[in-house]
């Protein structure tokens, strides 16, 4: 899509975003009180947090879900944790205001089939062009269940448009006897409110994440009613304690 006029400088005020319809895509349109413009996806790469509203400090921003700052000159993610903002070029041409295709270079990427998770599914999950990985490789992955561990299967070949799990970020350094030590903590003191409390529970798993978190698969009660345990086990033993209980299809 061409340029394309938006309106008169009088319509757009200092440090209020006005939001714009372009190829079907949102953008917040910004003036700063120094005169200069900026112009960039609404929503955030990540998770599609709202960027509207953001403020807008040093050329950059930061987005209110997780925290990702993104350069508003190039777009790039500077906690390089995902893909950058999408930025548009805003030109004032006689006190008329036009936007532009985006400036944002679409990074190069790579997909895997990787192993993850307790019950080892297998999902694809991307990377940058520039990292490679080799079959068999223990990377760190982002979900949307946090930080975990994903072992390499092979690359993947698949085309533009499959279902990706998530984005590798790079070697895990983390060893697996340190996890098994917290899951075996977890687990241990889990059975001693089960038992102290009457509940009739059987732990499956503790799946331990690598952002302090820890996944209990287990068969037993309804969710709902380990929500008091969840809280005080979490402040006990000083991580994020979450349950999941097990379904079986018949």
């Amino acid at each position: 899509m061409k340029r394309l006029r938006i309106g008169h400088e009088w319509e757009f005020g200092f440090n209020e975003t006005i939001i714009v319809d372009y190829a079907r895509k949102e953008i917040a349109v910004r003036r700063l009180g120094d005169g200069s413009w900026f112009a960039f996806s609404k929503y955030c790469p990540h998770q599609g947090a709202d960027l509207s509203e953001v403020e807008i400090v040093d050329g950059a921003i930061r987005c209110p879900w997780h925290g990702l700052c993104f350069e508003l000159e190039s777009g790039a993610n500077i906690t390089n944790q995902c893909d950058p903002l999408r930025i548009y070029q805003v030109t004032v041409i006689r006190s008329e205001v036009f936007l532009s295709e985006s400036k944002t270079v679409a990074p190069q990427t790579r997909t895997y089939l990787c192993r993850y998770g307790w019950d080892r599914r297998i999902g694809r999950f991307e990377s940058s062009g520039d990292m490679k990985f080799s079959v068999g490789d223990l990377c760190i992955g982002i979900t949307a269940r946090g930080a975990e561990r994903v072992t390499i299967l092979n690359e993947s070949l698949t085309a533009g448009g499959a279902l990706v799990t998530g984005r590798i970020t790079g070697i895990s350094d983390s060893e697996t006897e340190a996890t098994d030590n917290i899951a075996f903590k977890v687990s241990t003191y889990l059975e001693d409110e089960f038992l102290n409390q009457n509940m009739d529970i059987e732990i499956l798993n503790v799946e331990v994440l690598l952002d302090n978190q820890a996944i209990v698969h287990y068969i037993g009660t309804d969710q709902e009613s380990l929500g008091p345990i969840s809280v005080t086990a979490s402040h006990r033993l000083g991580l994020s304690v979450s349950f999941h209980r097990a379904q079986f299809n018949v």
